[in-house]
């Protein structure tokens, strides 16, 4: 994860990694803000290049948080500026980067959801074999996901730090079923905004 914990409403991450290069690679980038009042995210773009936007939770009260995807085939380089466009002032933005080797490009499946996250899970997320879910977003410390699947999430970001009581969480998980109803239910003291993106 990287973190800028400035006030503004768009935020350059330079030198982020991307991994090797592949000609099959894919990036994954969770954008996740701390905010004041809800924001949505505009734009995210890699090397220039505008990333393709998937799933989006935004709060719906102030003093909250936004969480979406983007994702965008890359075959070459190993680091590249990634710029986020938001529609308003945050107090903090936060990236975490995936590089994928999907089957294909485009997403199987995608979920967000907001609000007390007991009440809001991720529901019916498809996933294939040999594939790959991806989860994301902004809530208490200590924010826990359980996984309906036969597979185990990888709690890849614990708590990571931004200019808000409510930190980044993100997780990945690896999946061998084929299945149209994994749900991913969540629990934590304070609100939550959590996306959540499958590929193969």
């Amino acid at each position: 994860m990287t973190n800028d914990d400035t006030n503004a409403s768009s935020y350059s991450f330079s030198g982020a990694s991307i991994g090797a290069a592949n000609a099959s690679r894919v990036i994954a980038v969770a954008v996740i803000t701390a905010t004041g009042t809800p924001r949505t995210v505009s734009s995210v773009t890699l090397a220039g290049n505008a990333m393709t936007k998937g799933p989006e939770a935004v709060a719906g009260t102030s003093n909250q948080g936004c969480a979406a995807w983007f994702y965008l085939p890359v075959s070459s380089g190993t680091t590249a500026t990634i710029a986020v466009t938001l529609s308003g002032v945050a107090n903090s933005c936060a990236i975490v980067v995936y590089r994928l080797l999907p089957v294909s490009s485009t997403p199987i499946d995608t979920a967000s959801a907001s609000g007390a996250p007991a009440s809001s899970p991720l529901t019916d997320l498809e996933v294939k074999t040999s594939g790959l879910a991806l989860i994301a977003g902004i809530g208490g410390s200590g924010l826990t996901l359980t996984w309906n699947g036969a597979d185990t999430p990888v709690h890849d970001l614990t708590n990571g730090a931004n200019d808000s009581s409510r930190p980044t969480q993100a997780w990945s998980i690896p999946t061998t079923e084929n299945n149209t109803t994994r749900d991913a239910t969540f629990a934590t003291g304070t609100f939550a905004s959590v996306v959540g993106i499958t590929f193969q």
